[in-house]
């Protein structure tokens, strides 16, 4: 059991190394990849082909590693639960993002740049309270006749996003924007999400009080009369057909000299509307 908890946390707090990964790729404006974090990307060559590729990112808001953690004389780390616990906000979020971009192609003229790229995503979240954590690092004894609000909240939406971008530019500068049409897969997500636990003094009773409300595109399906759980099939397939959306990604670049470039932009900015097996 110790062990399983010593899991449990590591790899929630672990997560926070990996959050500075996506600050690398506006960096390598030398690759088209970059024209994912500003869309005014201009490329060197008439014709640019991208083949598919794959890109996980991760963050965590809570505690880092080392404020839960404590390294012991003999070189091995122990959870170090009271630090942790002052750590720890009233609420804390976890996210992860999946995207394999599967094909781009991208046409340069003079100063201008068209481009078409498709590819499939996931992004998840939760959302967990301090008193979660106070519960998984030193269980309920120490609180005692004290309400614990534990309970999590969910997203999670896979999607296909089909992009149509332009970008030209002028002087200095460049300026672009890209319509994204995007095909929903799969959602879940918590508008409502209690969960309160109390330890009675007496005899140590559990007194556990819930409300979920769960919303469900293809994902999950819960019969009210039975309880039984089903899911929906996992299996990939291009073009979602559950919920229809449009994003947009706006960008703008300055050429101050031949090593310095400074540019700005909005990306994912969109929704989907789900209509079908909600």
């Amino acid at each position: 059991m110790k062990k399983t908890i010593n899991i449990i946390v590591l790899l929630v707090v672990g997560f926070q190394l990996q959050a500075q990964q996506e600050m690398s790729l506006p960096l390598m404006n030398h690759l088209v990849n970059s024209a994912k974090s500003n869309p005014a990307y201009q490329p060197t060559n008439k014709w640019t082909v991208s083949l598919p590729s794959i890109g996980f990112s991760m963050l965590h808001t809570g505690p880092s590693f080392s404020d839960v953690y404590k390294k012991m004389g003999s070189g091995k780390y122990a959870i170090n639960g009271t630090q942790g616990l002052e750590k720890f906000d009233a609420k804390n979020t976890l996210s992860g993002g999946f995207d394999a971009d599967l094909i781009g192609v991208n046409l340069a003229w003079d100063e201008n740049v068209i481009s078409f790229s498709y590819g499939a995503h996931v992004n998840a979240a939760m959302t967990y309270t301090g008193d979660g954590a106070k519960l998984l690092l030193k269980g309920n004894g120490a609180y005692i006749g004290q309400n614990l609000s534990v309970g999590p909240s969910l997203s999670i939406t896979a999607y296909d996003k089909l992009g149509f971008g332009y970008a030209r530019k002028v002087d200095k500068w460049s300026f672009g924007g890209r319509v994204n049409l995007l095909f929903g897969r799969k959602a879940l997500m918590t508008s409502s999400n209690l969960v309160e636990l109390k330890t009675s003094s007496d005899y140590y009773a559990l007194d556990l009080k819930t409300d979920y409300t769960i919303h469900s595109a293809d994902f999950m399906d819960i019969d009210m009369n039975t309880n039984e759980v089903s899911f929906g099939d996992m299996s990939y397939r291009p073009f979602g057909n559950k919920g229809f959306g449009v994003g947009l990604d706006l960008g703008a670049s300055y050429q101050v000299n031949y090593d310095i470039n400074v540019f700005g932009s909005v990306t994912n900015l969109g929704a989907i509307s789900w209509k079908k097996d909600v």
